[in-house]
């Protein structure tokens, strides 16, 4: 049942994690922009 679960979230999952921008601070791989974006958002 979970690994039902894990491939029916699977997408949703990814689209949730593709803009996580801490994750890409952390990772240094934010650019100038987003950067930006966060600090407006803020």
């Amino acid at each position: 049942m979970l690994k039902y679960l894990k491939q029916g979230t699977e997408q949703l999952h990814y689209k949730v994690e593709k803009y996580n921008l801490t994750k890409r601070i952390v990772g240094h791989s934010i650019t100038l922009k987003d950067y930006e974006k966060l600090l407006i958002q803020n």
